[in-house]
C-alpha cells in the first residue's frame, strides 16, 4: 500500500493491492475526501485481477514524468499453501486519465518473472528508477533451491538521458530485441508502441474479459489510432533515416501482428 496524491487535489490518496496473500489479489485506488475522517472515500478498482501473492509495490517516476506510477509484482511461489505461481507478472500501473475512472489507468507488463519485496531504485545511474527484487519460498519448490536476486533495467524512452541499451518490445506474446540508441525518433517510436498501443490492448482485453464491451471498444479504438501513428512515423523520411535498411523490419512485423490482433479483438466484440 502507498499513500500518494493520485488526482492532484493535494490530499494523499491510497493505492493498494488487496487480498495480497492469496491468488485473488486486486488493485484499488482510494481517493481521499475533503475530510478523510468523517467523509467516505471513493474506491476505484484499477485491476480486478486475479493477482497472485503480491509482495512488491513501489511508487516511482518510471517514465521520468510526475504522473502517478506504481509497480506491483506477483510472487513466484506463494505461502499459505498457495503453491507455485503458474504465470507470474511484474506490472506498472500508470495514470493516463482520471484517477477516478478505471479506464484512466494503463497497465504495462515488465516481465513474466515473479519477485518478492522488490524495490524501485536507479541502479545504473541513468536517472530512471529500475526494479530489483528477490524470490521467496524457494524451499517449497520441488526440488528445493536457493532464491535469486534479479533486477530489471528501465529503458523507458521518455526519460531524461539514455545511452545505447538493449530494448525489449513485448506485444501479443512476441518479442523483438534490438540494439538502439534510445534518442530522437527511435525513442518516440518505442514510447508510442508501449504506451499508445500495447497498454490500450491490454486494457481492452481486461474490459472484454470482464464483460464491459463498451470500454473495450474505446480502448481498441485508442490502440488503433496509436498504431496508425506508429506506422506513419516508422515509414516517414525521418523514420527511414532512424531505422535504415532492414533494421526497421522487426518493428514493421510487430505492427502487422498487432493489426491482426486488433481485428480479431474487434470481431469478438
Amino acid at each position: 500500500m502507498n499513500a500518494v496524491d493520485l488526482n492532484g487535489d493535494g490530499r494523499p490518496d491510497i493505492f493498494a493491492t488487496i487480498f495480497a496473500e492469496s491468488r485473488e489479489g486486486q488493485v484499488w485506488a482510494f481517493l481521499a475526501p475533503a475530510d478523510p475522517v468523517t467523509q467516505p472515500w471513493t474506491g476505484v478498482q484499477v485491476d480486478p485481477g486475479p493477482l497472485f501473492g503480491v509482495h512488491s509495490q513501489a511508487v516511482a517516476r518510471f517514465d521520468g514524468s510526475s504522473r502517478p506510477q506504481v509497480m506491483v509484482g506477483e510472487t513466484n511461489i506463494g505461502g499459505f499453501d498457495n503453491g507455485p505461481n503458474p504465470n507470474p507478472h511484474i506490472y506498472i500501473y500508470r495514470l493516463i486519465g482520471s484517477a477516478s475512472d478505471p479506464a484512466g489507468w494503463e497497465r504495462t507488463v515488465v516481465n513474466h518473472v515473479g519477485t518478492h519485496e522488490a524495490q524501485a531504485i536507479d541502479l545504473n545511474g541513468d536517472g530512471l528508477p529500475d526494479i530489483a527484487g528477490t524470490e521467496e519460498n524457494t524451499d517449497l519448490a520441488s526440488p528445493p533451491r536457493n532464491g535469486t536476486v534479479s533486477w530489471w533495467q528501465n529503458v523507458t524512452a521518455s526519460g531524461p538521458t539514455f545511452s545505447s541499451v538493449t530494448s525489449r518490445v513485448t506485444a501479443l506474446g512476441t518479442q523483438v530485441e534490438q540494439e538502439v540508441a534510445v534518442d530522437g525518433l527511435r525513442a518516440d517510436l518505442l514510447t508510442t508502441l508501449h504506451e499508445r498501443v500495447m497498454g490500450n490492448i491490454q486494457l481492452a482485453e481486461q474490459f472484454a474479459t470482464g464483460g464491459d464491451r463498451s470500454r473495450a471498444r474505446v480502448r481498441l479504438a485508442r490502440a488503433g489510432r496509436g498504431l496508425t501513428r506508429f506506422v506513419r512515423k516508422l515509414n516517414s523520411p525521418r523514420g527511414r533515416q532512424a531505422m535504415p535498411g532492414s533494421s526497421g523490419q522487426p518493428m514493421k512485423d510487430e505492427a502487422q501482428a498487432i493489426r491482426k490482433k486488433l481485428a480479431d479483438l474487434a470481431a469478438s466484440l
